[in-house]
């Protein structure tokens, strides 16, 4: 939600759309009809369109890129796919269809203006037989951690760091970025 309260502040300065693939109390349906929503739904399954559409516009950013600079994808607005929906979570893991577009598309999206925001995401350890994108998330190792680092078992965090982190007080977090950490402040929209 606080992510989402940061993009509405630049919407449209920065050109963003985004995508919603909400939990099914939906949390995030204040955000369904901002201009910068361009799709919302509680239908996990609607992942295999969304995934559709991204791959498209991949591909043409790719030709952009290759045939121009990077400075010309600026042009293109910044697209953020947010899933805050265990179910599709776990139907992207088991259909594979779904699971090789997301890879495909996963290999091009940091130079491409393209983002997947994973919510909600269960602190517990990823084991052998979790879905396989909680096991790509793990080990991507790009989070923003809202419980303490002692507390956080989804991620490997080192035990010295984790000893020697201070608690995080209101409106913290952590940013978990490879193997470095740092402590970020969360700005919260006025009620």
């Amino acid at each position: 939600v606080e992510v989402i309260n940061q993009v509405k502040k630049k919407a449209f300065e920065n050109h963003v759309k985004i995508y919603i693939i909400d939990a099914i109390e939906r949390p995030l349906k204040l955000y369904s009809e901002m201009p910068f929503v361009d799709r919302y739904t509680i239908d996990f399954s609607e992942i295999d369109s969304v995934l559709d559409d991204i791959y498209d516009e991949t591909q043409k950013r790719y030709q952009v890129l290759i045939n121009n600079s990077i400075e010309e994808l600026e042009k293109y607005p910044q697209i953020i796919v947010v899933i805050n929906n265990k179910e599709t979570i776990e139907y992207m893991s088991s259909t594979k269809e779904v699971l090789e577009k997301y890879k495909q598309i996963q290999k091009l999206v940091k130079a491409l203006r393209i983002n997947f925001i994973f919510a909600d995401i269960e602190n517990t350890s990823v084991s052998f037989s979790a879905p396989e994108i909680l096991k790509r998330i793990r080990d991507g190792r790009n989070a923003i951690l809202t419980d303490n680092l002692k507390e956080t078992l989804f991620f490997d965090i080192s035990p010295s760091v984790a000893r020697n982190a201070k608690k995080l007080q209101n409106d913290d977090a952590f940013f978990l970025s490879g193997n470095d950490i740092k402590r970020i402040k969360l700005i919260r929209e006025e009620s």
